[in-house]
């Protein structure tokens, strides 16, 4: 995985992930506001890591 295309799947996953996170917020959805949370760290973290180690190598 390239920086470049690291960058830009963080950026697409940000711009789907963005609206339902800001639409929880305005309504104080706790529980939505926790779960899309979790889901947007999981898949950075995920995404991080693909990143790293494929740079590792």
């Amino acid at each position: 995985m390239t920086k470049k295309f690291f960058i830009l799947a963080t950026i697409v996953f940000l711009l789907f992930a963005s609206p339902p996170l800001i639409l929880a917020i305005y309504q104080g959805e706790v529980k939505d506001i926790m779960v899309i949370s979790l889901i947007i760290i999981i898949v950075f973290s995920i995404t991080t890591y693909e990143f790293v180690r494929r740079k590792a190598k």
